[in-house]
């Protein structure tokens, strides 16, 4: 789920694509995070020509893209600094994206049981279904427990 086209997504691509730090590197003129950003846009957005309409989703499948096919270059060509700040940033995008899938799954176990049991709201639904729900709610957004009655 890439949803805008910013250095923050660019994190997450390389991320998602498995680059780790090096244990040494040994590179003189090293890469500042920014400096990378550009040119992985600049070449998605070469790749897409002067005349391609800047849709947001095709720009990010394109940078996508640079991303595969360069991004290990890229991530090697990075200071240090970048490299640790690009890994925690995927990280806790990974985590993010995570908990918002967790979510997901929550909201769509509850739409099930209210077509289930044809009710319009969750207060409606049987008790134990109330607290399954609620587990899987609070599970998801990191809440309290609910309590036992």
């Amino acid at each position: 789920m890439h949803v805008a086209c910013n250095g923050a997504s660019v994190c997450l691509l390389y991320a998602e694509q498995g680059y780790v730090l090096p244990q040494s590197p040994t590179e003189k003129s090293a890469m500042e995070l920014d400096d990378a950003n550009e040119m992985v846009i600049r070449e998605a957005l070469r790749r897409l020509g002067p005349e391609a309409r800047l849709d947001p989703a095709i720009l990010q499948e394109q940078i996508a893209e640079v991303v595969n096919e360069q991004g290990e270059t890229i991530f090697a060509q990075l200071n240090e600094a970048a490299r640790e700040q690009l890994c925690r940033d995927g990280s806790r995008m990974s985590e993010q994206i995570a908990r918002l899938g967790r979510i997901e799954e929550a909201i769509e176990y509850g739409r099930s049981l209210i077509a289930q049991y044809r009710v319009q709201t969750l207060g409606e639904l049987p008790q134990e279904e109330q607290r399954e729900f609620a587990r899987l709610w609070m599970a998801a957004t990191g809440g309290a427990k609910p309590h036992e009655n």
